[in-house]
């Protein structure tokens, strides 16, 4: 009697596969809990003939793709200078001089400017 898919699976590159498998559900699930979005993941069997003329010996390939979901990252504004660089204080804008902020979280004052 012919062996159930799981069977098979069982015996595709001596059970490696299926346990990869199982590595990449729990790691895509554990991404799809941290970032709270829908990831994907998609198993292939490619199956086909060892020989031209000969059905009845087949080669069974697998692949395992996951598609995990990323924590969206932040994003940093910057101003553009007269000459096309990147600063992060608005240029149009004028200096507060004497400004400090506190209680900064590295334990020291800073200045607001910079």
């Amino acid at each position: 009697m012919a062996g159930t898919f799981l069977d098979t699976l069982r015996e595709i590159r001596r059970g490696v596969s299926l346990e990869e498998l199982s590595d990449q559900l729990a790691a895509l699930v554990a991404s799809v809990r941290e970032t709270g979005r829908p990831g994907k993941l998609t198993y292939t069997l490619v199956v086909k003939p060892a020989s031209k003329g000969d059905t009845n010996t087949l080669m069974v390939q697998d692949a395992i793709k996951v598609a995990a979901p990323v924590l969206e990252r932040a994003t940093t504004v910057f101003y553009a200078t007269t000459n096309n660089e990147l600063q992060r204080n608005d240029p149009r804008q004028p200096e507060l001089i004497g400004l400090r902020v506190l209680d900064h979280p590295g334990g020291k004052d800073q200045a607001a400017n910079g």
